[in-house]
């Protein structure tokens, strides 16, 4: 096209883009792009066209036919075109924007754009190139425009548009993308030559007031706002809402600048009544005496009086009896009362508990046309008790308000409606069901009630409704389910179907009811129903089924999820959020693995919401194996574009469980590249992730840079420092602990229970238990208290270091002195520190004192006992108590018990018991940790059964010849890889056996074939030496 010199012809080139797009389509090789390099470029042309055409008859026929059936239906009725000043511009260039490519978005000087543009900018005059820059712009759209691009066409209006001026619409564009960008300098340059230019018109200046008030600039955001006050009269459509003023003042508050912004008020002579209402509401959302004292003396300084638009404003924000009894005297001086000031007395003399504001208010009511807002904040003053009850409700609203429509006032409709019900005045009821004549206020009031317990007054409002539709059956049945009412549900359900209006959310309803009662037979019962009346079961039907299985104990979420599938149903992003939710600590490694299949399943069903939730399941479950694939899967699949900062975090998080520092900090700058909003959340993750990883100085230096930060000064909490505060409290490094503690004491950062529980952990890890009395003062004077977790901490700390006595007094100081009582890490942590000190006995009585108060062992709890049954030498004992208290409390061993268990039995040198539980262990589908395959490997080397310890080494690596206890079960392989250390080890151990060498050597040459095994490289020449040397 460039040598031919056809670019000068942009519509041909439009229609040649066209051209070359349906040839690739249709698969026809594309010989219009290569005929235009010969002189008879013409004749090709034409062949090129008629090879296009009949390649794609079947397409062109259809268009023509569509266009023919379109003339012939709407032709009569087109809207004659409107003239579009900037239509002149546009059609010297329709296509120019289709003739870029995607890399366009990527340009990084002006100098790549011009060569781009090049063709197009040598056809138009220089008044026309802004609006084609603009048409450039809103092709791409501005949320895919970066800050390179933006520049580049900054740079190419100076010196190609004229006079250099961009003009109104490609100005606000670039400010808007600017804006967006955080191009806070490109901003303020490019605003003032609208400025100078004369095109900043009030739109270009809404823009430079956002981005005043996203840098929190108050003084620009105060002359902005000058400039646009006579606009805002306009009228709700005006182009800057009185939001922006409600936000200048809300700014303001959060900066601890209120002042500030006065001052700036007083210089641009900004006493408007629309900004004393933002100021004053500013007082009322605040509830801040201080900030109403500033405004009173910026009133009063500036001789203003309070308009009457702002009366009733005033009025709430004093909230004085007399000042209230002042402004209405002035307005009933002044003619009508406005209702919004009646409102607002009422609403004073209901907090005040004032008998003559209240009928003041009534004296001047109107007789007619009460307002909805003003009839309710009668009724509320009327029933606080100011009147005489129901009785004075019902005469006020049927008497003074004329049975106004509440339709707007739920909480107004709610007073008469108890009124009704009190008083059984069902009549009144009626009436104020068919002004509510909307079905969604009919439900939302009969809710109401069921949200309060109070189900039969929800049937009062269901039989005052005259017609009754589906929606407010399935209400009334929802709040049956809602109040556990199963019989009531049941009769409503019967009553739905006779009157033929059932329908799928009805049986999904009755089908939730007999769940929450746990009664799953009746639930699936429901379902069959639900088939013989003809309607199909939705993927919501078995959620439902599903969520309530989960929260009972997961005994049947497999049955759910075959019997979904035999519905020809596919599980749902909620399905799977529902299964991950499910995942905890104690859930089986077949379990983890199982739920994580359907999840993968799933697929493209997946939302960023179940992803992060399937990140929180695997780091719940501690399972960096499975967290690892399913990132791998998302990233292959290009699932990583994520559009919010929630999912950033989770992400982030997740790389940080994995230790893959690399990926951590390149999701944290793909976030911050593409303008995602920061939240504390997410800057907690960061911070978190690095701690965790051994870099507490890392992460503790970025909360100081997000604290220099203006925009990031607020996410700062005290669970941010917490994740450094834990990171150095794991290193005990006690003094970093005290030192950050005390930077946010200086910071004033209010510390939340958690922070103040971690510091306590430090002290106990640290042995700086002598802090603890002065931290518990801090936590009194911030207004913390101490719970269970509290308490705990300080009992670990004295357990850790022998004081186990102290820790026993302090327990039963707590039970004496708080209404607190131990939970089940209480006890865990007693009988931890039992178990170091050999107490077997003291030991006992916690397990029983923990039965008895109610607090159910768990699996932590069994494998301390244990560890104290074996210590204690009593390893008959640890097996009964694991065997009693797991079938007593309904849950499975996991593989902490199981590796405590092992360890006993070695204790005690029975090897061959040991290795029992490994095979029970993988029985039970529970995939042994590396602890457990150490143990028992260094067991068997030192009762020298080499050939036993060769065996298993190959069950750990999948190789043939695997120990029989274990051999051809998929749980055999541990949850991690064995290590190159521990391998070489036990090698050598081999080899030091009779007849070992040989053993050690076949199984070396096999493990050499194992991906990522790093062994020792002189392992085979110490082998032979020891071969040699022994032969």
């Amino acid at each position: 096209l460039k040598a031919s010199k056809l670019l000068a012809f942009p519509n041909l080139v439009f229609a040649l883009s066209q051209l070359f797009r349906l040839s690739n389509r249709t698969g026809l090789p594309s010989r219009a792009i290569m005929v235009f390099s010969g002189a008879s470029w013409s004749l090709d042309i034409v062949e090129a066209l008629f090879s296009v055409i009949s390649g794609a008859q079947s397409e062109i026929l259809f268009f023509v036919l569509a266009i023919c059936i379109h003339k012939f239906v709407f032709g009569g009725h087109r809207k004659p075109p409107t003239k579009n000043p900037k239509s002149k511009a546009l059609s010297k260039c329709p296509s120019f924007a289709l003739s870029l490519n995607r890399k366009t978005l990527e340009y990084s000087s002006k100098e790549d754009l011009l060569e781009e543009l090049a063709p197009q900018l040598g056809t138009v005059k220089p008044e026309d190139v802004a609006d084609l820059l603009a048409n450039l712009l809103e092709t791409f759209g501005l949320k895919e425009v970066g800050a390179n691009l933006l520049k580049a066409v900054h740079e190419v209006a100076r010196t190609h548009a004229a006079d250099g001026k961009t003009g109104k619409r490609l100005g606000t564009l670039l400010l808007q993308g600017y804006n967006g960008n955080r191009l806070q300098g490109d901003f303020d340059t490019l605003f003032q030559e609208l400025q100078i230019s004369g095109d900043a018109e009030p739109r270009v200046v809404v823009i430079a007031l956002k981005s005043a008030l996203r840098t929190r600039d108050i003084p620009a955001a105060v002359k902005h706002m000058r400039v646009l006050v006579p606009s805002m009269e306009a009228g709700p459509s005006a182009p800057a809402p009185t939001q922006l003023l409600q936000q200048l003042t809300k700014v303001a508050v959060e900066d601890g600048a209120f002042s500030l912004l006065l001052e700036e008020m007083k210089k641009c002579h900004l006493q408007h009544p629309m900004v004393l209402e933002a100021l004053l509401q500013e007082c009322t959302r605040s509830g801040n005496g201080p900030l109403l004292a500033k405004v009173e003396d910026f009133i009063s300084s500036e001789g203003i009086a309070i308009p009457a638009a702002c009366l009733s404003t005033w009025v709430r924000v004093k909230a004085s009896e007399s000042e209230a009894a002042r402004c209405l005297a002035e307005a009933v001086a002044d003619g009508p009362v406005p209702q919004d000031l009646l409102a607002a007395v009422a609403e004073v003399a209901q907090v005040r508990a004032s008998k003559d504001l209240a009928q003041a208010v009534l004296k001047h009511l109107p007789s007619s046309r009460v307002l909805p807002a003003t009839a309710a904040a009668l009724l509320r003053l009327t029933a606080q008790g100011l009147q005489s009850g129901a009785e004075a409700i019902l005469e006020l609203y049927e008497g003074r308000l004329g049975a106004v429509s509440l339709a707007t006032e739920g909480k107004a409709e709610r007073i008469v409606a108890e009124a009704a019900i009190q008083c059984q005045r069902l009549d009144v009821l009626q009436r104020l069901m068919a002004a509510s004549s909307e079905t969604s206020r009919q439900v939302s009031l009969l809710k109401s009630f069921a949200a309060d317990n109070r189900l039969e007054d929800a049937f009062h409002v269901f039989q005052a409704c005259q017609q009754k539709t589906v929606t407010h059956y399935n209400a009334l049945l929802d709040a049956c389910a809602d109040c556990q009412d199963t019989k009531a549900a049941r009769r409503v359900f019967a009553d739905a179907i006779s009157a033929g209006l059932a329908d799928v959310v009805t049986y999904n309803t009755i089908i939730k009811a007999h769940l929450q009662k746990g009664d799953l037979d009746s639930a699936r019962a429901g379902l069959e129903s639900m088939r013989a009346a003809g309607l199909t079961p939705t993927v919501v039907t078995f959620n439902e089924m599903l969520d309530a299985v989960v929260r009972n104990g997961a005994r049947d979420t497999w049955l759910v999820i075959r019997d979904m599938e035999a519905s020809g149903l596919k599980p749902n992003h909620i399905t799977c959020s529902i299964l991950l939710k499910g995942i905890s600590a104690s859930s089986s490694p077949a379990s983890v693995e199982r739920i994580l299949k359907v999840v993968e399943a799933a697929g493209s069903e997946m939302d960023e919401v179940s992803i992060c939730s399937m990140i929180e399941a695997c780091i719940r479950a501690g399972r960096s194996d499975l967290l690892l694939r399913q990132l791998k899967r998302l990233r292959k699949g290009n699932r990583f574009n994520f559009h919010s900062a929630h999912a950033y975090g989770s992400v982030i998080r997740a790389f940080g469980f994995l230790q893959d520092m690399e990926s951590v900090w390149s999701s944290w700058r793909e976030m911050r590249s593409r303008s995602i909003a920061l939240t504390s959340i997410t800057l907690g993750c960061m911070v978190e992730a690095i701690a965790s990883n051994g870099r507490p100085d890392a992460a503790y230096d970025m909360i100081r840079e997000a604290l220099k930060d203006g925009q990031m000064r607020s996410l700062v909490n005290s669970v941010i420092y917490g994740s450094v505060l834990k990171a150095y409290s794991q290193q005990k490094n006690f003094q970093r602990v005290w030192a950050v503690y005390q930077e946010m004491l200086e910071q004033r950062v209010q510390c939340s229970i958690v922070t103040c529980n971690t510091l306590v952990d430090a002290c106990a890890r640290s042995n700086e238990m002598g802090r603890v009395e002065s931290l518990l003062q801090d936590m009194s004077h911030q207004g913390v208290q101490p719970n269970i977790i509290t308490y705990s901490a300080i009992i670990k700390g004295y357990c850790q270091f022998g004081r186990l006595d102290k820790a026993f007094q302090l327990l039963e100081e707590m039970k004496r002195t708080t209404p607190l009582r131990p939970d089940e890490l209480t006890y865990n942590t007693l009988m931890n520190g039992c178990a170091r000190q050999n107490q077997h006995e003291r030991g006992m009585r916690l397990l029983q004192e923990m039965q008895d108060a109610g607090v159910s062992p768990t699996n932590y709890t069994l494998s301390v006992l244990v560890k104290l049954a074996g210590r204690s030498m009593k390893l008959q004992q640890a097996f009964d108590i694991c065997e009693e208290v797991s079938r007593k409390y309904k849950f499975r061993l996991n593989v902490h018990v199981y590796a405590n268990l092992i360890q006993a039995c070695l204790q005690h040198s029975n090897i061959q018991r040991a290795m029992d539980v490994l095979k029970r262990m993988v029985a039970e589908e529970v995939r042994p940790d590396v602890r457990s395959y150490t143990l028992l490997l260094r067991g068997l080397i030192t009762g020298g059964q080499g050939p036993e310890a060769a065996a298993l080494l190959r069950a750990a690596f999948r190789l043939r010849g695997a120990h029989q206890c274990v051999a051809g079960s998929r749980f055999a392989t541990p949850i991690d890889v064995l290590s190159g250390e521990l391998v070489t080890e036990i090698l050598e151990g081999i080899a030091r056996q009779e007849d070992g060498e040989a053993i050690a050597g076949q199984l070396l040459q096999e493990l050499l074939q194992v991906p990522k095994l790093n062994l020792d490289p002189k392992l085979s020449l110490r082998l032979v030496r020891r071969a040699l040397n022994r032969g």
